[in-house]
């Protein structure tokens, strides 16, 4: 019987099927031990991904497979795109609830090899998508070479080709902004950044964010 190809699986639906899916396992085991935790080149404090371990906790992490998908930037980004409205649907779906969720998705069938030119190229096709719906997709394989938000360390270098996805946070605006987007895609991820956190954001970072997009529209 061939699997929903929408399919979720909780953190102990992997544990439970580890050897029919190792790289939901190798995600599983790289997120509670290198996300969780800090790193002396991350450039500030605390974990590697502040809100992994409140998804950990919470019981609200989720996994899904993308299985035999075209190797090009098409076939990715519908691979990606089609856990986009059923991850939404999870509680919860913002974070009044004070609870976080996340999402990784792994490519198993993608060569490590391809991973950076597909897995780079679309996370900025479907980001808008993503963004427009709260959320924030990152891509992670091996030897990513992309610096985190805060320094040049390669923070999302992982052992499987994945991409990681969770709800829009306070903080995320460098992640909004890189230089190497359009100024017209940034102005929409920071238009829509502020729709969704606008209210709970500090004096200084809505101020951030509102002169970014001015000076992106001007």
């Amino acid at each position: 019987m061939t699997e929903d190809p929408q399919r979720l699986y909780s953190v102990k639906e992997v544990r439970d099927r580890a050897s029919a899916m190792p790289d939901l396992a190798e995600a599983l085991t790289w997120s509670q031990e290198y996300l969780t935790r800090p790193h002396p080149e991350m450039g500030r404090p605390g974990a590697v991904c502040p809100y992994v371990r409140g998804a950990l906790d919470g019981g609200t992490l989720w996994f899904g497979q993308v299985r035999g998908t075209e190797s090009t930037e098409e076939g990715v980004a519908a691979g990606i795109d089609r856990f986009r409205e059923p991850f939404v649907g999870l509680w919860p779906q913002n974070r009044t609830s004070g609870v976080q969720k996340a999402l990784i998705v792994t490519f198993p069938d993608l060569a490590e090899e391809q991973a950076c030119a597909l897995l780079g190229g679309v996370a900025r096709r479907v980001k808008l998508a993503f963004v427009e719906d709260g959320l924030l997709p990152g891509p992670a394989y091996p030897g990513n070479p992309t610096p985190s938000a805060h320094s040049n360390f390669p923070s999302m270098a992982s052992p499987v080709p994945l991409v990681a996805i969770r709800l829009l946070f306070d903080t995320d605006l460098n992640f909004l902004n890189r230089p190497y987007d359009p100024p017209e895609l940034r102005a929409r991820l920071v238009s829509s950044f502020l729709r969704f956190v606008g209210p709970e954001l500090s004096t200084s970072r809505r101020e951030a964010a509102e002169s970014a997009l001015s000076s992106l529209t001007a």
